[in-house]
């Protein structure tokens, strides 16, 4: 089990190569790949669900099991988390139920949102 700095440092390189994915995309044209780019669509998935699955372990009491190692999720409400536990589920789906409207959204709106509030506390 990785701590939470840890945990801060995957997410946040986690973030830099999803923005680096879609650089260049508008909506329409990173939604066009996805649907026909099994490779970029998995790459991009892989982050998200990255990212999802890192932040569920936080909040659920930290990575140690510690109250205290989960207080990155509390000192940002601003930050939706659970839509990034969320995200993840869906996109490990099987059949998969996503729709890549919503990815591209909380890639453009959650991520920076979330990419600002652990800048603080990566050590």
């Amino acid at each position: 089990m990785i701590s939470d700095q840890d945990a801060l440092r995957v997410i946040s390189a986690a973030i830099d190569r999803t923005r680096l994915l879609r650089e260049g995309l508008d909506r329409t044209r990173f939604i066009e790949r996805m649907e026909k780019d099994w490779i970029f669509a998995a790459a991009v998935s892989f982050q998200m669900v990255q990212i999802g699955e890192l932040v569920s372990g936080m909040m659920a009491g930290g990575r140690s099991g510690r109250e205290r190692d989960a207080m990155a999720v509390s000192r940002h409400p601003e930050v939706d988390w659970q839509g990034f536990v969320d995200m993840a589920e869906t996109l490990l789906d099987n059949p998969p139920r996503a729709t890549f409207g919503p990815v591209w959204e909380q890639i453009e709106v959650e991520l920076p949102t979330l990419s600002h509030a652990i800048e603080g506390l990566v050590r």
